[in-house]
């Protein structure tokens, strides 16, 4: 409740307005890509985002590439003008959200992004969030709350390896220095201060 998802898409338009181009905005669960996507269309950024249609918001379901692209479910196109299509949308976007693991994707292995964004960093293991990473990225910047909720591991013996924590958290314990937002925008006063 202290406004990082606002505060990465205003890092968002403001690499925009330095010609950062194209950006790729990522999180470890799909409701918080659509938070991404919500916020940076209401914000007048051209948005892409790829993924599953059926996880995805039906509000936000036009910001989809398919839906973009005018690919409709049954379209009579052939796979490479569907692929063509496509492609032309994501090169005219702005910004690129999936999930950490859509950023792996096929339809993005050409493309090398000058900024990344990972939102709800602390929520992914390493493996998973590694994959936005490796996109080429000049630039990259993982929000998240190492203090909030770790990533979900669910077999005992890739916790007890290390894939419980988060690459945030494994940075913070190494030292490297976080920017902390301070105000409680979403919870009581009464109960922050507790």
């Amino acid at each position: 409740g202290t406004g990082k998802t606002h505060t990465a898409v205003a890092l968002v338009q403001m690499w925009l307005r330095n010609r950062t181009c194209p950006i790729l905005c990522t999180s470890d669960s799909n409701i918080a890509v659509d938070n991404l996507v919500d916020g940076l269309s209401r914000a007048g950024v051209r948005v892409a985002r790829i993924g599953r249609p059926e996880a995805v918001r039906q509000d936000l379901m036009q910001y989809m590439v398919e839906s973009i692209a005018g690919i409709e479910p049954g379209c009579s196109w052939s796979k490479d003008q569907q692929y063509q299509a496509v492609n032309g949308v994501l090169r005219r976007a702005e910004v690129i959200c999936a999930t950490c693991a859509g950023a792996g994707s096929d339809i993005l292995e050409r493309f090398s992004f000058q900024a990344c964004l990972i939102d709800e960093a602390t929520q992914a293991c390493e493996p998973e969030i590694l994959i936005p990473i490796v996109t080429g990225a000049k630039q990259l910047v993982m929000v998240g709350d190492h203090c909030q909720l770790p990533p979900v591991v669910m077999s005992k013996e890739a916790a007890k390896a290390g894939l419980g924590t988060s690459l945030f958290e494994r940075l913070i314990l190494r030292g490297v220095k976080a920017q902390r937002l301070t105000v409680q925008y979403r919870m009581h006063p009464c109960l922050s201060e507790f």
